[in-house]
């Protein structure tokens, strides 16, 4: 019993992660992300150190342990925009999630898969603005919108 909803775990996890790459990769290749608002652009400059010099957590717009968090991968790797890769991931692993508990209410695989694409339907016809054009707030939002989605379904 217990290897059997292993494999469906595994089985769900694995069919929703190559959906959610291969949707990253499209978006990625079609498009460049930026950030819309000249807050987000702020707080990255803050994170990464542009005004002191040096990587500070002390953000106003974010909660410290998140910013701090943050923070600490522009003292490791610089050059990198860590920020933005944190809401691009944050968005990606909530349509992840979303997606795994979808997967979870079909039984066959072609259940699976058409559930999955009709996800990337949505998500193509609904959210390509805010993948794209990356805000705080909108990532804010979509974490909060799938912690509600998960705790009621």
């Amino acid at each position: 019993m217990r290897q059997r909803i292993r494999n469906k775990f595994s089985e769900n996890g694995i069919l929703t992660a190559i959906m959610i790459l291969v949707l990253a990769v499209f978006i990625g290749g079609f498009f460049d992300y930026y950030f819309e608002l000249n807050d987000d652009v702020l707080m990255k400059d803050i994170l990464a150190g542009v005004y002191t010099g040096q990587a500070s957590g002390f953000n106003v717009q974010m909660l410290f342990p998140l910013s701090w968090f943050i923070s600490l991968f522009y003292v490791i790797g610089p050059a990198l925009d860590w920020y933005g890769l944190f809401l691009c991931g944050a968005q990606f692993f909530c349509l992840f999630l979303i997606g795994k508990r979808l997967v979870s209410y079909g039984s066959a695989r072609l259940v699976k898969v058409q559930l999955l694409f009709l996800e990337v339907l949505v998500i193509l016809s609904m959210f390509l603005y805010e993948l794209v054009i990356v805000q705080y707030t909108v990532t804010s939002a979509l974490l909060g919108g799938t912690a509600l989605f998960l705790m009621y379904t």
